[in-house]
């Protein structure tokens, strides 16, 4: 916020509404100017001014250096940026503003050295204009820029339509589940702090540099019911402190690799935690496109077993259709870092860690996992009560944005999404004026034309500052809503889970070891198909130009497949070997052999004795 000034003067120390009722006692005769004057406490001159001009706003000093006209179009043009993504910082308005001013040729006291409006006109500007602010931006990425787009979500409304109707669930919201995992840092969230105004460092102490990241699995239903939660941990062994503290029912996995959740503990969760919660019946389970969770055919057939559904939702959507997402991961960080910090200050000299996270971790689910924020998910993603309108169209913002050549937005035949319609472009205004009728149409088009080509302050912001679009990338990897128990989807993950188990089966046997070199060399020869010459080593730093470019260069025409993966000399095959030496290709008959192999220098030592004299 920028200085306030306080007045220092009496001059026009009255109200417009006071010099607005002067004016119509004038106006209509009921008083003179002197007595209204007098009456109202207004100077006769200030009063006889106003009365000139018909207005009856009080301005005193200087205006705005752009004039209140420009200001809102820099203010529409700002708010046009945001739409997109692309909202400026306070540097780029300022920028904006001067070259603004260049470009309207206006008198103003911009710095002509920065090239940009100084920082109290910032701060008055945005004073001025209540519906801007200074906000913290928040991180999307193109992909989901993208993949939230009109038509991805209205055919996920449409197939969570048919699987509620034909499973008669839209009114058991106790029978809809979403489920999703969260990564959870064991550490300390520094955050805003009263400090002595002016310093210049200002610490808080945190546990460690980066906290371990732990996964947390969460589940709950339309009608407010949480299964309790299942923490996830990096090794092998389990501990039974690492349990102590969380909410009751709690489970803790250990996964030996790394802390994320793989297919394997997803369907432990499902068997163990999942199903002895649900109530008898079809239930439905929303879930992410994660591998985890829709590649295991083994999770696909145990759902269909026990009569549960499962839903995928679409790609980069889960922002805007995931329930967990939208009331309840954020609330439970906020918790938790509350606790991890109350938790710091009592204990200086311990760092947080595995045994006394578990109880941070239950005090934030308990203060976060409650009804209305369960219920208040599910409502505010469309799925109970179902609603495709329920997503705001700011989630659509951009994607709308980057669609090239498209005249109006994606719109369901079954669930029209809300839109504002796009304006006509200039080539459907100018069919237009043609398809009028009336003997000037040649001249409305030449009058269209000009006007188009004309210079106004709008389009001066488009070329200082133009909106940019993201081009609508089309991914063969996108994953659309998808019912994962359908016979269809599991026929197709069988085939591909056989399929892969297949070429891994026959990968390892093809890399299984040989026990002398003819039998490596025959396998290896029947096994291979034409392909491209592999790059070859390189050679150390010490060995001479010409002989590097023989071994970096590709082999000769004449090389057959069969023979160029092994030294002519020992056989050894060059993608096994343990040796260090480097390669080398043999000059007169363009075999490779190790450098050690040869007595010779670029010559192996069959060659040589051929060319020895008799």
């Amino acid at each position: 916020m920028g200085k306030t000034y306080v007045r220092k003067t009496t001059r026009a120390n009255f109200s417009q509404d006071t010099l607005a009722e002067a004016m119509n006692k004038v106006n209509s005769h009921e008083m003179g100017v002197n007595e209204a004057s007098r009456e109202y406490g207004i100077s006769s001159r200030t009063l006889r001014r106003h009365l000139k001009s018909g207005s009856s706003i009080v301005k005193l000093g200087r205006g705005p250096e752009l004039g209140p006209e420009h200001e809102k179009r820099l203010v529409a043009h700002i708010k046009s940026l945001e739409k997109i993504g692309f909202a400026p910082d306070a540097i780029a308005v300022r920028s904006m503003a001067y070259k603004f001013a260049e470009k309207l040729n206006i008198n103003h006291r911009f710095s002509q050295v920065q090239e940009r409006a100084g920082d109290e006109w910032f701060k008055r500007f945005l004073y001025r204009n209540k519906e801007l602010s200074i906000r913290k931006s928040e991180g999307l990425s193109v992909a989901r820029a993208n993949g939230m787009n009109r038509k991805e979500v209205g055919d996920y409304f449409t197939l969570l339509q048919e699987i509620c109707t034909n499973n008669d669930l839209f009114d058991k919201p106790g029978q809809i589940y979403n489920v999703d995992e969260t990564g959870i840092q064991i550490n300390n969230k520094p955050g805003k702090v009263v400090a002595t105004k002016g310093a210049k460092d200002v610490y808080s102490l945190t546990s460690s540099e980066k906290g371990e990241n732990v996964s947390l699995v969460a589940c709950c239903n339309a009608e407010g019911n949480y299964i309790p939660p299942v923490v996830i941990f990096k090794g092998k062994y389990k501990k039974d402190e690492f349990s102590d503290g969380f909410p009751p029912g709690s489970m803790v996995f250990m996964n030996q690799k790394s802390s994320y959740i793989n297919a394997e503990l997803f369907l432990k969760w499902f068997r163990e935690c999942f199903l002895p919660k649900k109530r008898p019946g079809k239930a439905l389970l929303i879930l992410d496109g994660h591998t985890s969770h829709c590649n295991a055919i083994e999770l696909l057939d145990l759902a269909t077993e026990n009569d549960v559904v499962l839903l995928c939702l679409p790609s980069h959507t889960t922002q805007a259709l995931q329930p967990l997402d939208r009331c309840f991961f954020k609330p439970l960080k906020t918790y938790f870092f509350q606790e991890a910090k109350s938790w710091m200050i009592q204990n200086k000299d311990r760092k947080l860690s595995r045994t006394t996270i578990a109880r941070l971790i239950g005090v934030a689910w308990g203060k976060s996992a409650t009804v209305a924020n369960a219920i208040s998910g599910f409502k505010a993603c469309g799925i109970h009560p179902f609603n495709p309108h329920a997503i705001p169209d700011h989630f659509f913002a951009i994607s709308d944005a980057s669609l090239e050549n498209t005249t109006q937005p994606y719109q369901d035949e079954n669930f029209p999404m809300p839109s504002t319609p796009p304006e006509p472009t200039q080539q459907q205004n100018l069919m237009q004026a043609m398809n009028e009728p009336g003997p000037s149409n040649r001249e409305k088009t030449v009058a269209s034309s000009a006007a188009d080509e004309k210079e106004t302050p709008s389009k001066y912001l488009r070329e200082i500052q133009p909106l940019p679009l993201i081009p609508h990338r089309v991914s063969k990897r996108k994953q659309s809503a998808v019912e994962l128990t359908s016979p269809e989807n599991r026929v197709k993950r069988r085939v591909f889970s056989e399929k892969k188990e297949a070429n891994a089966s026959k990968k390892a046997e093809k890399n299984k070891p040989c026990t002398n070199v003819s039998q490596r060399r025959t396998q290896t020869v029947s096994n291979k198909k034409k392909r491209v010459v592999k790059p070859r080593r390189q050679l150390s730093s010490s060995s001479d130009s010409s002989l590097e470019n023989r071994v970096l260069s590709s082999t000769d025409d004449e090389v057959s497949d069969e023979g160029e993966d092994f030294c002519i000399e020992c056989g050894d095959y060059y993608y096994t070997t343990k040796s260090k030496v480097d390669w080398i290709q043999c000059d007169k008959c363009s075999g490779w052999l190790h450098e050690t192999c040869t007595s010779n220098k670029n010559i192996c030592n069959k060659c040589t004795k051929e060319d020895r004299p008799d």
